[in-house]
Order: C-alpha cells, then sequence, then structure tokens
C-alpha cells in the first residue's frame, strides 16, 4: 500500500508540475503576441510621417518633434545600461558638433540616473526622458540602440537596431537625404 501512495504522489506532482509548465508556456506566448502585435501596430514606416513627441530634457524643458521639421534628423533610443549604445555616443558627438540635428531618448530610466549618465559619458546632443517608455512603444523601439533618420519632411527614411559598426551605413544615408 505505502509503494502505491509514493507512486500516486509522484505522478500527482509529475501532473502537477507538467501543467504548471504547459499554463507557463500559454502565458508567455500569450505575452508575446500582445507585445508583437502591439509593438508592430502603427511603427512608423519608411515613407510614413514619423509620430509627433513631447518629452523633457535634462533641464525640464519640453522638446517637440516637430521642431526639427524642416531639418533631417537623427532620432537616438539608448538607455545607460547599454553597451553599445555608450561605445556609439563618442561618434554621435562628433556627428552633433559638426551640424547633424540629433536627439537621445533615453528608455525608462529615471532623471538623475539620465544625468549621471550623461555626465560621465558626456553628451553633446539633447538628451530627452521616455520614463515610461511610451514614446519607445509608440516608435516600436525592441532593441537599443535604435536609430531613426527622419527626413526634413518628418518622415521617417529609415529606423531600426544600430551598433558601432553600422554607424557608417546611417551616415550615409544621412548624406543621402541631405544633399
Amino acid at each position: 500500500m505505502r509503494s502505491l501512495r509514493y507512486t500516486f504522489t509522484v505522478l500527482t506532482s509529475v501532473a502537477v508540475g507538467a501543467g504548471a509548465l504547459l499554463s507557463a508556456i500559454g502565458l508567455m506566448m500569450l505575452i508575446a503576441t500582445t507585445v508583437r502585435s502591439a509593438s508592430t501596430n502603427g511603427i512608423p514606416e519608411a515613407g510614413k510621417a514619423a509620430p509627433e513627441f513631447a518629452l523633457s530634457d535634462l533641464n525640464s524643458r519640453t522638446f517637440r518633434l516637430s521642431q526639427l521639421h524642416g531639418k533631417p534628423a537623427l532620432i537616438v533610443f539608448w538607455a545607460d545600461w547599454c553597451p553599445d549604445c555608450k561605445r556609439m555616443i563618442p561618434e554621435f558627438n562628433r556627428m552633433y558638433l559638426q551640424g547633424v540635428p540629433i536627439v537621445g531618448i533615453n528608455l525608462m530610466e529615471d532623471h538623475d540616473r539620465v544625468a549621471a549618465a550623461v555626465e560621465r559619458e558626456p553628451i553633446r546632443y539633447p538628451v530627452l526622458l521616455d520614463t515610461d517608455g511610451e514614446i519607445g512603444r509608440i516608435y516600436g523601439v525592441e532593441a537599443i540602440p535604435n536609430v531613426f533618420v527622419i527626413d526634413s519632411d518628418g518622415r521617417v527614411v529609415h529606423h531600426g537596431f544600430t551598433s558601432p559598426e553600422t554607424i557608417p551605413q546611417v551616415q550615409n544615408l544621412f548624406r543621402s537625404i541631405t544633399r
């Protein structure tokens, strides 16, 4: 009888564990589908207008995307913890100092952390705070650093994950729309 009770207990535990695993997998699939559909609905595609936004900078001044209309620009989504983001700062600084309008949008970090990051790795271009990630969601940012090339009419020319190795392609694309 004891052996039968032990076998029953083991089988019950395995069944409960398998059920929990299947439930967890189902939940993860549901979340992934929801995130994927949310992140692909309304993502600004090449040729479409970049969605307007208004975000605060580190000095609590409001910046609107529309302030860039009439000029081609780069929008860089980044975070302090991202190694590639940090590696690209010097090149973006150089481009900004050469007259390329660049706006950095920090994703989901608080003001003090971003201010410390900007002081540690001096960023010369404007840094905006997207503390709740809403603008990143609207823009469909799923990986950082993510760069949007915007033309002078406010349309998206290109967007996507960027690494230090792909900055030359972004620079060439930017040059092609400023001629």
